[in-house]
């Protein structure tokens, strides 16, 4: 230690230099000087790389030498005595065949240690560059006591760090490739990271691959985001590296006010320059994780972000998202907490019917983190239940309904035990269900769809046949009440809601698999047809995605293993976009692969597709909807610890002690 801020980096790289140099040796010839230049003196390859690259992994100490399996005596002082010799030389200015200069500072070195301690020396000495013939080498953007340090490393294995040099010296070691260097020089800036410079490390980091070192200066940034973002060097940065900061999930934030208010700050501290950047910088912000009060306050009046027309089309699209709650799904916003916030947002996976945990088979509650791909218990169903009904409020209340009820003895050998038509809601404080008034229907294989806060049940079976009858629960008045049939019978269909409204797509009827699509107006008690899809679907998913609604994947025919085990044969891989305002339908992303069954959700303002199942399996994985260049393309994510298909599933905030209370 040199002192509080400085210390020796130590490499033990003497066996390294021998052992290299020993192959030039063997390889090349011994270099020797004399009064006429460089002369090249034959190799006798044969005798010397029998001593230099024989076995000696099995060894034996006497004294201070090492005899080998071969009766080959290793002297264990030698690397090391090796590497001092090249200091000395270095040191005492001997031998040196070629000289650095560097700000107009010479440095007499030899090619050779050059060249086997840095691969840019190498290949700079051992190709046909311009600089392999020239006696002394001018090398730019480097200072002189960088070069120092550097060939202080190369000739004697260790080197003073201090935090005013490190930066530079880990930039030359990534320069000239010596690893080990760079390694060493982000250990010593790791131990350096504070609050004060941790923006800085972070970049820095970055820009030369230190992945490790960049890793803990983000741990730190995000972790003391509430302090540093009031401090200079966070008001300076550039707009892009701002955007990456505060668009990070990882920020240990408890309200999303703080990150809004750092990123005004930030354009307030020069107004006329950054205001161009406006809406880049809010697009990081999660207004719709505010509360609506603070909007309503702070953010709705401010004149500076209502100045800016896209922004003030966000703006007023939050103001929609706190008003009408139960239309969030249809909004494409940012509803992802950040890491300090009390709760975590995931797929609740309800009643999965495949999944490898006989214990949880149709009887399951689980919280699905996709961007990790852990799944977390979250508590039993009220009964085991094959297909029920799942949907979530914009209260954030999950409510489960119906099912066909199942059994499972002690043999593992499953039985249906009729259909159920109760109704529970999910509450998160005693992590419990709530038993609610029971469907007028007993229903399983239906669709369960909020629409501006009502329930409504649609179709299914009751256990003989396929239903048209739909029913509406009134939360108010813990009641149901049946309204207006679907036009015909159905079940497996998908549903969603829309500017108040319901659509059904698809879904089996008696005879055949549908391709016809019906909206339903509660103001009116009526439904309409509208223009059917290309390809008939059951088991298909549907999401409102940017105002068009996808309609993803589905079995596309019945088929003997359909009828006697819902098993598909006909899967598709076909996405159909509709647009609720021409009531027209385009083409979308084609699926990786035919699939029906999974789960289709919006999550993390982008589509999700979680499991599913063709003609030959059930799958374990996630599958993104990506958009690069206004092209639209399916990558695949996390694999899953279990297969999942036909189940329940709901985005939903959970508070992070639900998993701790089951």
């Amino acid at each position: 230690m040199c002192n509080q801020n400085t210390f020796v980096y130590i490499y033990k790289k003497s066996e390294h230099l021998i052992q290299f140099y020993g192959k030039i040796l063997t390889n090349v010839g011994a270099v020797m000087e004399n009064n006429n230049g460089l002369v090249l003196v034959e190799s006798q390859q044969s005798r010397s790389s029998s001593l230099i690259d024989s076995n000696i992994s099995q060894t034996s100490e006497q004294g201070d030498g090492v005899t080998t399996n071969n009766n080959l005596f290793l002297d264990k002082d030698r690397a090391h005595n090796f590497l001092r010799g090249f200091s000395k030389l270095y040191r005492n200015k001997e031998f040196v065949d070629v000289v650095l200069s560097v700000d107009g500072k010479d440095f007499p070195c030899h090619k050779n240690v050059l060249a086997i301690s840095s691969p840019f020396f190498m290949a700079m000495f051992s190709t046909d560059m311009a600089e392999s013939h020239q006696d002394k080498i001018a090398l730019h953007e480097i200072d002189s006591l960088t070069m120092e340090l550097v060939l202080d490393y190369i000739y004697t294995g260790q080197v003073s760090l201090s935090e005013d040099t490190v930066q530079h010296l880990l930039s030359a070691s990534n320069r000239f490739q010596l690893l080990s260097l760079r390694t060493g020089c982000a250990e010593f800036m790791m131990n350096h990271i504070t609050v004060v410079n941790c923006i800085g490390v972070y970049f820095f980091a970055k820009a030369h691959e230190c992945e490790i070192l960049a890793l803990k200066a983000k741990e730190i940034i995000n972790n003391q985001f509430s302090v540093l973002c009031k401090q200079q060097e966070f008001l300076s940065l550039p707009a892009d590296k701002l955007v990456e900061i505060v668009s990070d999930d990882d920020i240990n934030v408890t309200v999303e006010e703080t990150v809004f208010e750092a990123c005004l700050e930030w354009v307030m501290t020069e107004k006329e320059k950054r205001q161009n950047h406006l809406m880049e910088i809010m697009n990081c912000v999660r207004f719709a994780n505010i509360t609506s009060y603070y909007f309503c306050d702070k953010i709705d009046p401010n004149t500076l972000l209502r100045s800016c027309e896209s922004l003030r089309k966000t703006l007023d699209i939050v103001r929609y998202y706190h008003m009408l709650r139960n239309r969030q799904q249809e909004m494409d916003l940012n509803l992802m907490p950040r890491q300090g916030m009390l709760y975590e947002r995931g797929v609740m996976i309800i009643a999965n019917p495949y999944t490898e945990d006989s214990l949880k088979k149709f009887n399951s509650m689980e919280l699905l983190l996709p961007k990790t791909g852990e799944v977390i218990s979250i508590c039993k169903l009220p009964q085991s239940l094959y297909t029920p009904g799942c949907a979530l409020t914009g209260e954030n209340q999950v409510y489960l309904a119906g099912g066909a009820i199942r059994k499972i003895n002690y043999r593992g050998s499953i039985t249906t035990e009729g259909v159920s038509n109760n109704f529970y809601m999910f509450d998160q404080l005693e992590c419990a269900w709530q038993t609610k008034a029971k469907m007028n229907m007993c229903r399983s294989q239906f669709s369960l769809t909020v629409v501006d806060g009502y329930m409504f049940a649609i179709g299914g079976q009751d256990g003989t046949e396929i239903l048209s009858s739909v029913e509406r629960y009134d939360p108010h008045s813990n009641a149901w009440m049946l309204v207006a049939p679907l036009p015909k019978a159905l079940r497996f269909m998908t549903a969603l809601s829309y500017r108040g409204r319901l659509y059904v797509f698809g879904g089996e009827a008696s005879t055949d698999v549908s391709n016809s699509v019906y909206r339903y107006d509660p103001t009116e008690d009526t439904w309409t047809e509208l223009p059917p899809m290309n390809i008939a679907r059951v088991l298909a998913g549907s999401v409102v995605y940017k105002d068009k609604i996808y309609v993803i994947g589905g079995n596309s025919a019945l088929s003997e293993k359909w009828k006697r085990e819902f098993l598909p044969e006909h899967c598709v891989s076909s996405v159909e976009i509709f647009d609720p305002e021409s009531q027209t339908w385009s083409p979308g992303p084609e699926l990786p692969n035919a699939l029906c069954g999974a789960g289709i959700v919006k999550y993390g303002n982008t589509i999700l597709i979680v499991g599913g199942e063709d003609d030959k399996s059930w799958m374990a994985g996630l599958c993104w909807l990506k958009e690069e260049k206004g092209r639209q393309t399916w990558a695949e994510g996390q694999e899953l610890p279990t297969v999942m298909s036909t189940f329940g599933c709901v985005v939903a905030n959970i508070h992070h002690e639900a998993p701790k209370n089951q």
